[in-house]
């Protein structure tokens, strides 16, 4: 990271105001813990989506 100068919209996401929206949702610990669960896993995935490689090219590079 050196040199890396984050603008201030990619500083926001590591504030703990900007992650309790995005993991508790506007009601917060009134929804029960599946629904927070799910909605985690959710954002999980969609993160694995646009960052990992896909699995058709990754076996294409294991097997190589």
């Amino acid at each position: 990271l050196l040199g890396f100068q984050p603008d201030e919209e990619l500083s926001e996401i590591f504030k703990t105001e900007f992650q309790m929206r995005l993991l508790w949702g506007s009601k917060g610990a009134q929804v029960n813990q599946s629904e927070r669960y799910e909605k985690f896993n959710r954002i999980l995935t969609a993160l694995s989506r646009k960052l990992e490689p896909p699995a058709v090219k990754l076996v294409e590079q294991l097997s190589i």
